[in-house]
């Protein structure tokens, strides 16, 4: 699983190198349908206004539907934090789609890094 996820992510857009001692976090996800779901426009909303604590409150997940994500990744060399927004998509055949990365100063990526409900995974 993490060698999936550090060729999904990687390279690193903090360091430029490999995902390889680096650390991502699930910050929140949302089910969507054919559009965006009230809940996937809430997370998203928490997200652009750098509400952490309400959008690491929302976790949709169900195995037979599409979901948007937002992952963060820190990276062993930077003090900033990377955050994804990614397209899950449930059909085996379809890769997911990773955008592109929004960096987070220090400044706001302190008050991300001071949540203490977000779950980090070494890569």
């Amino acid at each position: 699983m993490d060698a999936l996820a550090r060729v999904k992510f990687g390279p690193c857009p903090l360091c430029g190198q490999t995902l390889i001692g680096h650390q991502l976090a699930l910050l929140g996800s949302a089910i969507v349908g054919e559009g965006e779901s009230e809940t996937a426009r809430l997370l998203r909303d928490a997200v652009e206004a750098q509400q952490w604590s309400k959008a690491a409150a929302i976790r949709e997940w169900r195995g037979d539907a599409d979901e948007l994500e937002f992952h963060a990744l820190r990276c062993p060399k930077d003090a900033r934090v990377a955050l994804f927004a990614v397209n899950s998509y449930t059909e085996m055949w379809a890769n997911d789609e990773v955008g592109k990365p929004v960096i987070l100063d220090e400044s706001a990526g302190g008050g991300f890094l001071g949540m203490t409900n977000l779950e980090w995974r070494a890569l």
